[in-house]
């Protein structure tokens, strides 16, 4: 909230993980605070995971939330927190 006098920004570290093997590709960001970041399917990502995989995010900062939406044939899967 931008009533929160917070200027710390947060270390962000994504591994990805493959279904077919436990190959791992890291990225690394630093986002500012009261701000937000849209992870997006980009070509180096549809090649290392080819058809199915997830992914774990850290960061260093406690005030970080996240969100995720998966959408499927069948239906679609969403949450509102990361743990």
């Amino acid at each position: 909230s931008p009533k929160k006098n917070y200027s710390k920004d947060a270390n962000i570290e994504f591994t990805f993980f493959r279904k077919e093997d436990s190959k791992t590709l890291s990225r690394n960001m630093v986002l500012k605070p009261f701000s937000e970041f849209r992870l997006k399917l980009d070509d180096e990502l549809k090649n290392f995971l080819k058809e199915d995989g997830w992914v774990t995010i850290k960061s260093d900062n406690p005030y970080i939330q996240g969100y995720y939406f998966i959408f499927y044939p069948s239906g679609s899967v969403s949450g509102d927190h990361f743990f």
